[in-house]
């Protein structure tokens, strides 16, 4: 909405919003919990932190990622303005508002792998999907379908992140959001080239790399002991 007015106030609001979370930690001072100690690196060396840190790309790369081909589609295929454009990609966020606590009591229910493979499912038929939708107002509520099957996605592997590496979880933690960011660096590398070329094939690879996800979680029914539904 900003971009109305100037795209500059774009990155000035986020800088605020960045000082404003900046700022409460510097605050905590001592109150913050000592860094725990003993962690090492070797103890993140292993397949099971690689093939978390992959289903953190894939998962940017096919589901997330792929806003930045939206916006692009909203403007030469349906001639969305720049408003328009930034409500379209709120979308993707209002799913998670709205469904991020349930998200949390469904893999408490039913399991951490089980509920981030339904999600991943679910997202890549919905991002492929996006290849051929008719109107702006059915891109946009694809885009919140995958917003709210995201949330699922990542309920179960932050979960996952959080619970499976107790030797240094601060470690794996990072390792895995690194490789989020990784996937967010690459989208646009990746998919702009590819639209330019076909408007549809961003969308279909993006839904080969959010079923590749699935696939990868499949492994952690073998590791990890599924809850009772």
């Amino acid at each position: 909405m900003l971009g109305e007015v100037s795209w500059r106030l774009a990155f000035v609001a986020v800088t605020i919003a960045a000082l404003a979370l900046a700022f409460p930690r510097q605050a905590l001072g001592s109150f913050e919990p000592a860094a725990g100690r003993g962690a090492s690196f070797r103890s993140l060396l292993n397949r099971w932190i690689a093939l978390l840190s992959a289903k953190a790309l894939l998962g940017y790369l096919g589901f997330t990622a792929i806003g930045f081909v939206l916006v692009l589609v909203a403007a030469e295929e349906f001639g969305l303005g720049s408003g328009a454009r930034g409500l379209l990609v709120a979308g993707y966020g209002v799913g998670g508002v709205l469904l991020g606590r349930y998200a949390g009591s469904v893999v408490d229910r039913m399991g951490r792998p089980s509920t981030a493979l339904a999600g991943a499912v679910v997202c890549a038929g919905l991002v492929v999907s996006l290849a051929f939708v008719p109107t702006a107002w059915s891109l946009a509520l694809v885009w919140v379908g995958i917003g709210c099957a995201g949330t699922f996605v990542w309920a179960g592997l932050n979960t996952i992140a959080v619970e499976s590496f107790p030797a240094n979880r601060a470690g794996a933690t990072s390792a895995y959001s690194a490789f989020k960011f990784a996937g967010v660096a690459l989208g646009p590398l990746i998919y702009i080239p590819l639209f330019h070329v076909d408007t549809r094939a961003p969308f279909l690879l993006a839904g080969a790399f959010a079923l590749a996800l699935a696939l990868l979680i499949v492994p952690w029914f073998a590791r990890y002991r599924e809850a009772p539904a």
